[in-house]
């Protein structure tokens, strides 16, 4: 079946105008996919602005109350999150999964855990799985990790401990980015202000993708950046001191001084201005554990110059 006719199908089905041999169709159309390859599925993820269409759709679809099988649940939410067809139009059941509220639900249970500066906060998942956010960072994820995927919503940092489950992929949505493994850990960085995107793995095999194509797939120490919208950078790291912050500690790796200043930001809940554009991409390498955020940009002026001006509200960068 033709992506067209997909969408044919999938706009009549909420008016309930299908004929029940659309409706056949429809079905066979799902199963065909549900075993699918894992890079089939892959080509077929969701871009982030319509994600909110359509966990709208699940709530109020969910809200009429009727009951269906589970089962039947479960293969359209799997549809949901997964299909991207060439109109990008999504639908799901009328139907409510038994983690609902048995009396109509307002919105699908979520939990959101957001990080003050200062903190490293860790937490384990519903399934088991463990991840270490860093200061100013947050997640939200599925409550019970419902349906065929265990979702998780990441803006900041984080280090992941995935519990393998083969039959059950683990997402890491981090705008249009996604970071998608069975079992295994990983860190990504999710820097919106800055445009930062960074995935390092340090056990097991990590893809990544953005809302159309597989960007790459990484094995341990290997890893995948994105800045300013560019292009993807494949590299490699030495050790892996890139999870050192869940400790504490704070060493910084060919960073450029831009994120150096959001990561102070972070860590000692002082807002920091680089007034310089051409300063903002220096890059810089170190261990900055245990100084001082004045200590720290000491540190740092010994390696490239520049003037630092300390105000009440606010930390000021200049040439």
């Amino acid at each position: 079946m033709d992506d067209q006719r997909i969408k044919k199908l999938l706009d009549k089905y909420p008016e309930k105008s299908l004929t029940p041999e659309e409706t056949a169709e429809l079905d066979r159309w799902y199963q065909s996919f549900d075993q699918a390859t894992d890079d089939e599925h892959l080509r077929h993820l969701p871009k982030e602005e319509l994600k909110e269409r359509i966990f709208s759709r699940i709530v109020r679809e969910a809200q009429i109350g009727k009951k269906r099988n589970l089962k039947q649940y479960l293969g359209w939410a799997a549809v949901v999150a997964l299909v991207m067809i060439s109109s990008f139009t999504y639908y799901t059941r009328q139907n409510k999964a038994d983690w609902l509220p048995a009396e109509g639900v307002a919105e699908i249970p979520q939990v959101i855990l957001e990080v003050p500066a200062g903190k490293v906060i860790k937490r384990v998942l519903p399934d088991g799985s463990t991840v270490w956010l860093n200061a100013g960072s947050k997640i939200i994820y599925n409550k019970k990790f419902e349906g065929s995927e265990r979702w998780v919503n990441l803006e900041g940092e984080g280090f992941f401990e995935v519990t393998p489950n083969l039959a059950k992929p683990f997402i890491v949505q981090c705008g249009t980015f996604q970071t998608r493994v069975l079992g295994t850990s990983f860190t990504v960085k999710s820097l919106a202000n800055i445009n930062i995107f960074e995935v390092t793995v340090r056990t097991g095999k990590v893809q990544v993708n953005n809302s159309t194509n597989i960007l790459a797939s990484l094995l341990p120490l290997q890893r995948l950046s994105i800045e300013q919208d560019g292009e993807p950078v494949l590299s490699t790291v030495e050790n892996d001191r890139f999870i050192s912050w869940t400790t504490g500690e704070f060493y910084v790796d060919n960073q450029t001084f831009r994120e150096i200043a959001w990561r102070l930001e972070q860590r000692f809940g002082m807002k920091v201005i680089i007034n310089d554009a051409q300063l903002e991409k220096l890059r810089f390498s170190g261990d900055l554990t245990g100084l001082s955020v004045q200590q720290a940009f000491d540190i740092l002026k010994e390696i490239h110059p520049f003037h630092v001006q300390y105000n009440d509200s606010a930390i000021e960068i200049r040439n």
